[in-house]
């Protein structure tokens, strides 16, 4: 099960939920785990799993690289696609500011996208996990008026340039480097 991927995890769970749903002839408890969800038991139990190859790819992506992002790959895909943007951009960001969540600073360790605060004691934005961070930083670079020019074109380059001003091109060309990898 160790080496299972988190498809096949769930496709065990599945089977096991399955099949105490038909030994018991229950026609409840309803089972959520996840995007999985078994309709109550009557004869054979019928069950759907909604999979995103965006998110599978992305677990595979931050697995290679023994990062703690890997169990909020599902988030990652939810923000892009609530916000519009590239499925892959905030986990690159993630990836080239922290390591994919691998180094962050002591006092914020649930910072992965390096992003500093003028009112955090510790000069870093504290969050409470890695999934507020994920859904904060992409609600702020689709929102917030210092991104008004990646807002409006996509660009790279126009967020590099407010995210990492002092060595923008660099950025840029790391994050397009880790994106293309995604």
């Amino acid at each position: 099960i160790s080496t299972a991927t988190t498809s096949q995890r769930r496709q065990m769970i599945f089977e096991l939920l399955t099949t105490y749903a038909i030994l018991s002839k229950s026609s409840t408890p309803n089972f959520i785990w996840g995007q999985l969800q078994v309709p109550p038991a009557i004869g054979l139990v019928q069950a759907q799993e909604v999979s995103d190859s965006r998110v599978e790819k992305l677990e595979r992506f931050f697995r290679a690289r023994k990062s703690p992002l890997e169990f909020h790959a599902k988030t990652f895909i939810e923000v892009a696609d609530k916000e519009k943007t590239d499925w892959r951009l905030l986990a690159a960001i993630s990836v080239v500011e922290s390591g994919g969540g691998k180094r962050t600073p002591s006092c914020a360790k649930y910072n992965p996208f390096g992003w500093t605060s003028t009112t955090s004691p510790c000069g870093f934005y504290r969050f409470k996990d890695f999934d507020e961070a994920i859904q904060t930083v992409g609600y702020k670079l689709t929102h917030a008026r210092a991104y008004k020019k990646f807002q409006q074109s996509g660009s790279v380059d126009q967020l590099s340039r407010v995210y990492n001003p002092g060595h923008a091109e660099d950025w840029a060309g790391k994050l397009r480097k880790v994106m293309e990898k995604i």
